[in-house]
């Protein structure tokens, strides 16, 4: 086998354009393709909570082309998909996110895309038996990959495939944007600042962060920035009122600095009920922040306790309140972890090896086929 002769032509269908992390890497796997290698359109069909997506898109030179869809009859969507993708004749046709896996998927067997990728990005699978059902139509020319192992496990299990048909290629971050500070021991006159950055769904459970930060409120010198916005920003930001917590907890929204938003934090906390592989909790580790996070499926991928980070049983407030106060009083452990948790990043989790990682996957599999 021999490396193809010109660039690979890669056509992503991606539900919409947002601020999520999928959306993230997809930018960032465009913006860093050298043109000899591939050249990249993507495809939409979903309307996204803001235009954030769109600016950041935008700025990097991409034009994502919107797929008209009926929500009364599916099958506008899926002619429109295969219409725009027989005439770009990709080589790959890469499929993101649930969304993207079924009606890409389905899209790309219509067009006769000679090799398409099924990307899975988070470890609880939606509308399996839909995707399932595709199953027996199914060619060779498909092929898995997931962000996280844990992730891969879910896919298979929810999918009925052997979980050796998904290829892991874990998240990148941008190391470059992030710019470890020197940690400080906090004090009543200068407290910490502990930063969760996560869009206000049921899956990030904010709940628990405001118990923690009950719990930690008269006892530690602390206050907590909670970054995102989504649909449950108003019972969210109720429940902190309710819960009299104004002076210590504050919502910033969405942001498009978060980079600066770490850079003058002191400690980041995820409360997660289930991820994939969180690109938030990527950026604090780049950041140098210690790191306090909920054990969901696949979050040892990323923080190893007690080395790089700490985590917690999900919904457990009180122990995520035993770290912090442990952090609070041993900043020196809390500084060796932070400088650990960027030392992993640098090592193992860095975007140029995400970029080559995928784009040698997109080789392999166009190469399979040769």
């Amino acid at each position: 086998m021999t490396a193809p002769s010109r660039p690979l032509r890669v056509v992503h269908v991606i539900p919409q354009i947002g601020i999520g992390g999928a959306e993230g890497q997809l930018r960032s796997l465009i913006e860093r393709t050298e043109a000899e290698r591939a050249r990249h359109e993507v495809l939409f069909y979903a309307d996204s909570l803001d235009q954030e997506g769109f600016r950041a898109y935008a700025e990097a030179g991409i034009e994502p082309v919107r797929i008209p869809r009926s929500r009364r009859n599916p099958l506008v969507l899926l002619r429109g998909l295969a219409r725009e993708i027989r005439m770009r004749e990709p080589d790959v046709v890469h499929c993101w996110l649930t969304g993207g896996s079924l009606w890409g998927r389905w899209a790309a067997f219509l067009a006769g895309a000679p090799t398409i990728v099924v990307s899975f990005r988070n470890c609880r699978i939606d509308h399996a038996t839909l995707l399932r059902a595709l199953g027996p139509f199914e060619p060779r020319a498909v092929h898995y990959l997931a962000n996280s192992h844990a992730c891969a496990r879910a896919a298979a299990e929810a999918l009925r495939l052997p979980e050796t048909r998904f290829r892991v290629i874990h998240n990148g971050i941008e190391l470059e944007r992030y710019r470890p500070a020197a940690l400080r021991p906090p004090s009543a006159e200068r407290p910490w600042t502990v930063v969760m950055v996560g869009r206000l769904t049921a899956q990030k459970n904010h709940a628990m962060l405001l118990r923690i930060a009950r719990r930690s409120r008269g006892a530690l010198p602390v206050r907590f920035v909670a970054v995102g916005h989504g649909e449950l920003h108003d019972a969210i930001v109720a429940g902190a009122h309710a819960l009299g917590l104004e002076d210590v907890v504050e919502f910033a929204g969405l942001r498009r600095d978060v980079p600066a938003i770490l850079g003058s934090a002191d400690l980041f906390l995820f409360t997660s009920w289930y991820e994939g592989f969180p690109n938030a909790v990527l950026e604090a580790m780049a950041a140098g922040l210690p790191i306090i996070c909920t054990d969901f499926a696949g979050a040892d991928e990323l923080i190893e306790s007690g080395i790089n980070g700490t985590l917690v049983p999900r919904d457990d407030d009180e122990a995520a309140f035993r770290a912090l106060a442990r952090y609070a009083e041993f900043p020196d452990e809390a500084a060796r972890h932070a400088q650990a948790a960027r030392r992993s990043v640098e090592e193992r989790f860095t975007m140029e090896r995400m970029v080559e990682s995928t784009l040698a996957f997109y080789a392999s599999c166009v190469l399979e086929r040769a």
